[in-house]
């Protein structure tokens, strides 16, 4: 599988950020910095349990319409970077209650998902114009509350970055862990999301 990893709110109101104030921050790079730092390292406190969700037995058990999430991580995996011609794999959501990997398949009833994000207080996505495309098909006029740490990125840099903000760039200046390009890879040929895949990519 492949995602886009290619070259609004007050967030301060979220209880999802620890560590230093942002407020306390010095000058604005090194307080975005420590928002880019809080908001990719919300895996940290998402839950450890990993679901694989396939059929609507197994959505109802984690997920209704009337779902209501504080914050979630989102990322898709695809067959290809082409939205029309390419599909979804899969719909990757890590949460305070765990890691959620959705299946994709023409009997799952996907539009509770659509209700999950769409009522999210805070969904955050790296470089989500990708994932937005592709969820935009799924759903015309999909909408929610983003944070997107590649847009981030470009902010703090002030369009320094040289083109630097890739996911695996980011987590390695900001968490320092280094992604395994070849798990995704590896996804791509089994058109299947692994759990080390989901696990890092989240």
């Amino acid at each position: 599988a492949v995602s886009g990893d290619s070259e609004g709110e007050n967030l301060t109101n979220h209880r999802i950020y620890r560590g230093d104030d942002i407020s306390a921050a010095g000058d604005g790079q090194e307080e975005g910095g420590n928002v880019v730092l809080n908001v990719l390292g919300l895996l940290d406190s998402a839950g450890d349990e990993l679901f694989v969700i396939d059929t609507n037995e197994a959505l109802a058990r984690h997920f209704s319409r009337d779902t209501l999430l504080e914050w979630a991580t989102v990322d898709t995996e695809t067959t290809g970077l082409d939205v029309v011609n390419d599909r979804l794999v899969s719909i990757q959501i890590a949460c305070a209650s765990g890691i959620y990997v959705v299946v994709m398949n023409d009997d799952l009833d996907v539009g509770i998902l659509r209700s999950v994000l769409e009522n999210c207080g805070l969904v955050v996505m790296h470089n989500g114009v990708f994932d937005l495309c592709f969820l935009k098909r799924l759903w015309p006029g999909f909408s929610c509350s983003l944070y997107d740490t590649r847009i981030a990125e470009c902010l703090i840099t002030a369009g320094d970055s040289r083109g630097k903000t890739s996911l695996k760039v980011c987590a390695a200046k900001y968490l320092g862990f280094e992604l395994d390009k070849g798990v995704r890879e590896q996804g791509r040929s089994e058109e299947h999301t692994s759990e080390l895949q989901s696990r890092q990519y989240l």
